[in-house]
């Protein structure tokens, strides 16, 4: 016999997805599902059955009061009782839990961030950081590539999501060296400091490097429109990338952000430091597949810490030659996008437009967790089209922090 409360969750809708507001969230002690139209009230009500494991639950004080009202409520007007989909506005034990990382003098010449084993503490809500990092070698400058990115990054700042105010972002330099731009507010005029050491990386002036994007509006205007001159007679050929992809993750791994990498040259120094690959001779033989396989794990491994501290990779690459985008590749295929723009400055600038600043709205501390019963193996195609449903309808709501849950009959 089906229940009326589960007859009711059957039924068709267009409407949208009931957000509960009042951040009274049940869920079960054992498998962590939530309350839902399935689940079994015994006890007099004071006690709910769970439907996956079969475990006894008390019910929330507070989840037979109206908090806006001030009065009881009925419980059986819950939207969480009623529909099988619904929203919550996440209270702060669901925000981000991050091992404490300190600033640790590294000798005299700067500060670097080392993890330490301090208890995990509750984030808050952080703003969006953007972080560019852009080849400047002499491969990068002579096609054009460093005076067009320049230009579009300059147009994509009014169009960054930055309705509060507190959007940040930061630009780093790659040839054989790194070079910071520290650009503190109030000023118009960018310092330029060079790292060399690319075994350890540091940031020599963390304060200055990631800055409001409003506050340091002038700095930033002035840096673009000079930063293609600043590199026109360079003649350095190497590229350092992987150590400019650690010192951009430094910059946001404590609150999170997005690093936009745009190359022109193999990788060649430091560490993540590639060889060309590219041997005609393997084509046709059994070894023919290892081309395919990344040369080095340092850009995987990246990819795994990038993820663990939700920074996302967006990679653009343009070598007409030899690039090994079988190990680039890693860094962006988590949870980020790798592309290889046409010669066409036209397109580039739309691509890049669109992975700065998204016509679309950005969900950012996204996560989701499907319950099953005991037994049966969640297939991977199921947990890929729940997160792509999850991350489509979150979407919509860029500004709350909202949970969702799924009940599974």
């Amino acid at each position: 016999m089906i229940s009326d409360c589960a007859r009711r969750s059957f039924q068709g809708t267009t409407n949208e997805v009931p957000v509960v507001k009042d951040t009274v969230i049940a869920r079960c002690r054992r498998c962590r599902t939530y309350i839902n139209p399935y689940v079994t009230f015994i006890e007099g009500g004071n006690r709910w059955k769970c439907p996956m494991c079969n475990l006894s639950n008390e019910v929330p004080q507070m989840f037979d009061w109206d908090q806006e009202k001030n009065q009881p409520a009925d419980r059986w007007k819950r939207a969480e009782l009623n529909e099988s989909v619904v929203e919550f506005v996440a209270p702060t034990e669901y925000m981000v839990r991050l091992a404490h990382r300190p600033l640790a003098f590294n000798g005299s010449v700067g500060l670097s961030l080392r993890s330490s084993c301090a208890p995990s503490q509750v984030r808050p809500p952080q703003p969006p950081c953007y972080v560019f990092l852009i080849d400047v070698s002499e491969a990068a400058v002579k096609t054009g590539m460093v005076a067009t990115a320049a230009r579009t990054i300059l147009e994509s700042l009014d169009r960054l999501p930055n309705a509060d105010g507190r959007t940040k972002v930061a630009l780093i330099a790659v040839d054989t060296s790194l070079h910071f731009f520290c650009l503190p507010p109030g000023s118009t005029d960018p310092t330029m400091l060079v790292v060399s050491d690319l075994e350890d990386v540091f940031l020599p002036k963390p304060q200055d490097l990631l800055v409001n994007a409003q506050e340091a509006r002038p700095a930033l205007e002035n840096l673009l429109g000079r930063l293609s001159d600043m590199f026109a007679d360079t003649y350095t050929t190497g590229s350092a990338l992987g150590a400019g992809l650690q010192a951009a993750f430094k910059l946001v791994s404590n609150i999170g952000g997005k690093i936009i990498t745009l190359s022109a040259s193999l990788p060649s120094v430091g560490p993540g430091a590639l060889k060309n690959r590219d041997d005609r001779k393997l084509l046709g033989t059994s070894k023919e597949s290892t081309l395919l396989q990344p040369a080095s794990s340092f850009y995987k491994t990246f990819a795994i810490d990038c993820s663990r501290a939700q920074v996302s990779v967006d990679m653009f690459l343009f070598s007409s030659a030899y690039t090994d985008i079988a190990s680039l590749s890693m860094s962006p295929a988590l949870d980020s996008t790798l592309m290889r723009p046409t010669a066409d400055p036209v397109r580039f600038l739309n691509l890049l437009c669109q992975a700065a600043s998204p016509a679309t709205p950005v969900a950012r501390r996204t996560f989701t967790r499907a319950s099953t019963p005991r037994g049966p193996r969640t297939p991977s195609s199921l947990r890929t089209s729940l997160a792509r449903c999850w991350l489509r309808r979150s979407a919509s709501r860029p500004s709350s922090a909202c949970a969702r849950r799924a009940a599974c009959g």
